[in-house]
């Protein structure tokens, strides 16, 4: 989702366009606050995991390709 992907780029870049654009296709506000928190933590948490040079858990090999690679891209596994 583009609104997701430029709050985890630059989250002072969103524009009262992107929440209007979101209220068209039928998003609610309370939605829109729920995509921001999950953008926001998931892009914090991937930072601290990579600043402290730690593995994804081995079960990630069991995701489909696609999912595989948005949650861990190309992270090795921890044994």
């Amino acid at each position: 989702m583009e609104y997701a992907q430029k709050v985890v780029r630059d989250g002072s870049s969103t524009t009262r366009e992107d929440f209007d654009n979101l209220r068209k296709t039928g998003w609610t506000d309370e939605d829109i606050m729920g995509i921001t928190l999950a953008a926001a933590v998931r892009s914090f948490a991937s930072k601290m995991f990579d600043a402290l040079g730690a593995a994804p858990d081995g079960i990630y090999k069991e995701l489909d390709e696609e999912t595989h690679h948005a949650l861990i891209g190309n992270r090795p596994y921890s044994i």
